[in-house]
């Protein structure tokens, strides 16, 4: 079983942060949790763009197509002369 320094000097070696008062595996459960939210947010805000891209696409395609069948659509009148 590796001692309660030798492991909070891995930890501090390697970027992590244990203090000695800490419950075992806390400071890494905390890491980790941390290292999950970060991760959480990067998914969100990448789905949150392709979404965002979706609905631009969407638009231009919903304009595209109206400008499409009002073209179809529209029947040339020309000027009614009454006399």
């Amino acid at each position: 079983m590796i001692s309660q320094s030798c492991r909070s000097e891995y930890l501090a070696a390697n970027g992590f942060s244990c203090a000695e008062t800490a419950t075992p595996g806390t400071s890494i459960m905390t890491e980790n949790t941390h290292h999950d939210a970060t991760r959480r947010n990067q998914l969100l805000a990448a789905a949150h763009e392709e979404m965002a891209k979706f609905e631009r696409k969407e638009n231009e395609f919903r304009q595209k197509d109206r400008r499409e069948r009002a073209a179809e659509l529209h029947l040339p009148l020309d000027p009614i002369n009454v006399q």
